[in-house]
């Protein structure tokens, strides 16, 4: 029996002069519009994308010099053709499509294009059953637990319209199962019956399952500085156990996060006798040892920014490195920090970073010099889902002439000079991608500092909470709706309730609310400078589209404000901006163009922001 529908010997009929007579076109005249009638089921702008043929309109010949199509009636036959082998693939049968009609404008050798469709009745899955092929020789093997969770994996059950890709997807389900339970040499075939009359097909799966398999000698090859053992000891198998194809693509991934190597691949050794023990080669390709990076660019906040990375990898035992890292920007005058990694460090999925570090951070309502160290343990539950904590000491020159959040100032509140020993706490899930300017997924990031919770005395005392969650998907045709909240707040553990500037909240910018410039909402000094505050709350959305090539758009609205007192929101008081925006796509993220103004206040400049990324 034939495999999928667009394969079966359907009588399709043309039915010419549906909409009147069609006049001839020249070949060579510039199609205006693709248009389809009679298509309830699928979009037009879906069936655009099956066929050749497609317009433009003087907008984009002329400003975005966009090549116009030129007429062919050779293409317009083969157009018709990927037409009805879509709706057979996609179970419409008894589609039919009619002589496609032309509306022709001779003097301005311009053509307008109508595809006529009569879509039917789709056909659908009347009964599904499973059998284990007589020809295997290991077909009692297969354990009944095994056979039962393979209808879960079906997407095409009763009742459900039949689709190619859908049959071929089902295939591939089954034979993943059986390939994660332990029979790497699984096939799975299919038999269809069409019973035309009912619009109905029904399908037998014939599984073959071969024998039951276990992990067999691992190899590895490629390898020169870091060693076999610690790429063994990232596997997420152990030679003897039941064969599971998950667990060879999870110990890739595994090994390649670590940061050592090129590319990495698994490859099982399946025989052609069917062996019941399964041979493992890991190939790798290490990175280079010394990696020299740098790099120069210019925003609206940070004004000219350059940074240098430099990183050897595998240095002392082996799976190890080191990393120099200098950024100057307005905003980080300077930026130093020398940083060594460390995988596995207890388990194969715990790492540890131990940090150097010099920062100078001249913000709009404070200029401060900190130097420390930290270390940090992350521990990675799944690919998206990770926890750590850190734990930080650093010593803090404050050279801000008002650092109060009422009246206090500098000189009757703290010490120029001060420490700050404290845990930072934190989780993260992030499904987000891709990484650069995500299209779907979800982000949600916890973390919670301890300043207080000391080894070494801390001058200052509070915790301090902050939640970021994102939300990626499909907004319409080819655009992306993102949307972000986020909020936290601060609470002094002690009498003086001071909060050092550079931990407290702060709103306004290119990556918070986009009608203000950085800092500018919340507080403010008798200076006019921001003083920052101990809640925040921050949102929002925005509808990115892509516009020609590299280019695309966006449109979007932020709210946000920042308050002096904790747990303190006030709805009556949240400031609102929208805008709009250009993005240029590169290889290492969007380079943005917002600009933005308040909605319902007081009367302030336009905001242009000029950055590289998202704004979330």
């Amino acid at each position: 029996m034939n495999r999928t529908f667009s394969h079966f010997a359907v009588g399709i009929a043309f039915l010419a002069g549906l909409a009147g007579p069609s006049l001839p076109a020249q070949d060579n005249y510039i199609v205006t519009a693709v248009k389809f009638t009679g298509n309830r089921r699928f979009s037009s702008g879906e069936l655009s994308r099956q066929i050749t043929t497609y317009s433009t309109n003087g907008f984009q010949r002329s400003i975005l010099r966009k090549e116009a199509f030129r007429f062919s009636e050779e293409i317009l036959q083969s157009d018709v053709q990927r037409l009805l082998r879509f709706y057979q693939s996609e179970g419409f049968l008894n589609a039919g499509l009619a002589e496609p009609q032309l509306k022709i404008d001779q003097p301005a050798e311009k053509v307008e294009i109508t595809f006529p469709i009569s879509e039917g009745e789709p056909q659908r899955v009347d009964s599904v059953e499973i059998r284990v092929s007589a020809d295997s020789a290991s077909a009692g093997n297969l354990p009944r637990e095994t056979l039962e969770k393979i209808p879960a994996v079906l997407t095409l059950t009763q009742g459900a319209r039949f689709r190619d890709e859908s049959l071929r997807a089902d295939q591939a389900a089954i034979i993943d199962l059986l390939n994660n339970s332990g029979y790497p040499y699984a096939k799975a075939d299919y038999e269809l019956v069409l019973r035309r009359p009912e619009n109905a097909v029904r399908i037998t799966w014939s599984i073959q399952s071969g024998p039951r398999s276990v992990f067999g000698n691992v190899t590895v090859k490629g390898n020169s500085y870091i060693s076999g053992k610690f790429i063994h000891d990232q596997l997420r198998f152990k030679p003897g156990q039941t064969y599971d194809a998950r667990a060879l693509q999870k110990s890739q991934e595994h090994i390649y996060s670590q940061g050592f190597f090129q590319f990495v691949t698994l490859k099982a050794d399946l025989a052609e006798t069917r062996s019941d023990s399964i041979p493992i080669e890991i190939q790798v390709k290490e990175a280079p040892r010394f990696t020299t990076r740098f790099g120069v660019g210019y925003g609206d906040e940070e004004k000219f920014r350059g940074f240098i990375n430099l990183r050897w990898l595998g240095y002392w035992l082996g799976a190890r490195r080191i990393t120099l890292f200098a950024k100057y920007s307005a905003l980080e005058p300077v930026n130093l920090n020398l940083s060594t990694y460390r995988p596995t460090i207890l388990t194969p999925n715990t790492s540890m970073m131990l940090s150097l570090f010099v920062l100078r951070q001249n913000e709009p309502g404070y200029d401060v010099q900190r130097i420390g160290g930290s270390i940090n343990l992350e521990q990675r539950f799944s690919n998206d889902f990770s926890g750590h904590i850190s734990y930080i000491l650093e010593k803090v020159n404050n050279d801000t002439s008002d650092i109060s959040l009422t009246t206090r100032t500098i000189e009757d509140s703290i010490d120029n000079l001060y420490n700050k020993s404290y845990p930072v706490i934190g989780i993260e899930f992030n499904n987000s991608r891709p990484f650069f300017s995500p299209r779907q997924g979800y982000y949600v990031a916890l973390n919670v500092s301890l300043p207080g919770f000391e080894i070494i005395k801390s001058t200052y005392q509070f915790t301090k909470i902050w939640i970021d969650l994102r939300r990626y998907g499909k907004f319409g045709v080819g655009s992306i709706l993102a949307i972000r909240l986020k909020s936290g707040f601060i609470f002094p553990r002690n009498t003086d309730d001071f909060v050092p500037v550079e931990e407290r909240f702060y709103s306004g910018g290119s990556n918070s609310v986009r009608g203000w410039g950085r800092s500018e909402l919340g507080p403010l000094g008798q200076d006019g400078k921001p003083l920052g505050g101990n809640s925040l709350l921050e949102g929002g959305a925005e509808v990115r589209f892509p516009i020609w090539k590299i280019l695309g758009g966006a449109v979007f609205l932020d709210f946000g404000n920042v308050w002096e007192r904790t747990f303190f929101y006030r709805l009556d008081e949240i400031r609102y901006s929208n805008g709009l925006g250009l993005r240029m796509e590169t290889p290492v993220g969007p380079i943005r163009l917002d600009v933005a103004w308040p909605i319902d206040t007081e009367k302030r400049p336009l905001q242009f922001h000029i950055s590289v990324g998202q704004a979330f």
